[in-house]
């Protein structure tokens, strides 16, 4: 590449991020509750209103993107103010939406400067629940959780964020949340968002308590679990270091996303990308413009084969921190037909301690409409099998999917293999081209994935293509992660 092509590839890569940069300037007022200008004493609206800023935004920004800069005054409380519902999950303790709802906060944006309405542990909100509101929650979390209704906390059921997002915002109007009427989006953001900031940011101390980025995620559970008490503070307030700590956090990198924003813009695509963060905004025409720079959490165009594998931590603490997981999928043809296999290996690391226990998940996988359970079975790490039937699974339809559910415990130090085998309809599996999409699961790390698809017939080209030791067979091999969906083509 010249220098005059890598300029010009550098000026290009500059003007397709600029939507980004204007994201991180809501993204981190909405993070810890209150805008980085305030902190410098300059409000923020005399700084987007600048001429020189409004100047800079129209040269920089790409016509594809001049709508999401026309709707940002919107969203940033310019024209009236806004309010937004930031959901903190917690992925040690995964769900199917991502992680475990326990903290929450409420913002309001006015003319670009935030204020907190609410920060607390979703404890207190749920605890006040109005009797009259008691939606049913699902079996499996009524039988393992004990719960005597479906609660603001548990409302990520579902695998896809828009269904949960919808759901969130119902129950916590419902449960009496603050400005609860008035809220025009949510915003949901996990682990991975905290410690990979606090990377790029460095160590920092609050209320005499050392964060870095390795330890972030279990220092702060273990503040709001059990520390707080030795600190004397109430139950009540356990979970009040986390202001002084986003706070802490905003001071420390917020120059340098407006300075320096190269490094922030690629860390939130990936963030974006992976689904450690998503938004949901109530004005369908403003989630278009977040569909569009890739923050919605919407799932893509999706064709053919399709598998989802996700896990529902039920009462076993913070245990996902330790569980390490591989995904293999196979096609296997024999007289009868094909039959699809999806089979995951837990191996759980971890010890019995203060936030890790036995692995207790309630595993679905969300395949094809028309898709038929044949059979789950349990594989031992000494070998033994236990074939179960499909009665004794949870089979339920979800929109143009099915979903074969199965609950299963993992002890710490041991290995256990689950697996569903199931058919799926044959205009799908034996397609020519085969196309195949494999969703993550909000919240969940880079897993590994492997493929073994046996066909049964030549295979002339497939995208990604194969190691050049494994052409001019009937099977398609792959090997990777599942760190964002992947997608597969073969062709016969």
């Amino acid at each position: 590449m010249t220098q005059h092509h890598a300029d010009i590839f550098q000026r290009k890569t500059k003007r397709r991020l600029w939507p980004f940069v204007l994201f991180l300037i809501l993204f981190f007022g909405v993070l810890a509750g209150f805008g980085y200008y305030k902190i410098i004493n300059t409000d923020i609206a005399d700084i987007f209103e600048s001429n020189f800023i409004q100047k800079q935004m129209q040269h920089y920004v790409p016509e594809e993107y001049k709508s999401t800069l026309d709707m940002l005054p919107a969203l940033l409380g310019f024209e009236s103010p806004k309010t937004y519902l930031i959901v903190f999950q917690n992925d040690t303790e995964l769900r199917t939406g991502g992680g475990f709802i326990g903290s929450y906060a409420t913002i309001r944006v006015t003319r670009g400067n935030v204020e907190v309405l609410a920060l607390e542990g979703t404890e207190t909100l749920d605890k006040n629940t109005p009797e009259s509101w008691r939606p049913e929650p699902p079996a499996i979390m009524k039988k393992e959780l004990g719960v005597d209704r479906w609660y603001f906390r548990d409302s990520n059921w579902d695998p896809l964020f828009y269904p949960n997002a919808a759901r969130a915002l119902q129950f916590y109007r419902a449960e009496g949340g603050v400005a609860g009427e008035e809220l025009d989006g949510l915003i949901t953001i996990d682990t991975q968002v905290l410690e990979t900031f606090m990377g790029l940011s460095g160590p920092m101390t609050v209320q005499g308590i050392t964060f870095t980025k390795e330890n972030v995620t279990e220092t702060l559970e273990y503040e709001v679990e059990y520390g707080f008490a030795k600190r004397g503070i109430p139950f009540e307030e356990r979970k009040q270091i986390m202001k002084p700590l986003f706070h802490a956090l905003l001071k420390k990198i917020g120059v340098h996303v407006v300075t320096e924003p190269e490094a922030y813009i690629v860390t939130m695509e990936s963030l974006a990308k992976e689904k450690h963060i998503a938004v949901y905004l109530t004005d369908p025409v403003a989630q278009l413009e977040m569909e569009k720079i890739g923050f919605s959490g919407k799932e893509g165009d999706v064709t053919g084969d399709f598998l989802l594998w996700t896990d529902a931590n039920l009462a076993a603490l913070k245990t996902d921190h330790a569980m390490k997981r591989e995904l293999r999928y196979d096609i296997r043809t024999g007289e009868g037909g094909p039959v699809h296999v999806a089979e995951m290996i837990y191996t759980h690391t971890g010890t019995f301690d203060w936030r890790t226990s036995r692995y207790r998940t309630y595993a679905r996988i969300f395949v094809p409409e028309g898709g038929e359970l044949k059979e789950v079975v349990v594989t031992e790490k000494n070998g033994s099998v236990q074939t179960i039937s499909p009665e004794r699974a949870v089979i339920e339809p979800y929109g143009e999917r099915v979903s074969f559910g199965y609950f299963f415990v993992v002890e710490p130090g041991d290995e256990r293999r689950l697996a569903f085998i199931y058919t799926i309809p044959p205009h799908i599996g034996q397609a020519s081209p085969y196309q195949l999409h494999v969703l993550k699961q909000f919240g969940t790390d880079a897993h590994s994935l492997t493929l073994s698809l046996d066909f049964g017939k030549n295979i002339t080209a497939a995208d990604p293509p194969e190691e050049q030791q494994e052409w001019g067979d009937a099977a398609y091999r792959a090997e990777t992660d599942l760190r964002v969906d992947r997608a597969f083509r073969v062709d016969f």
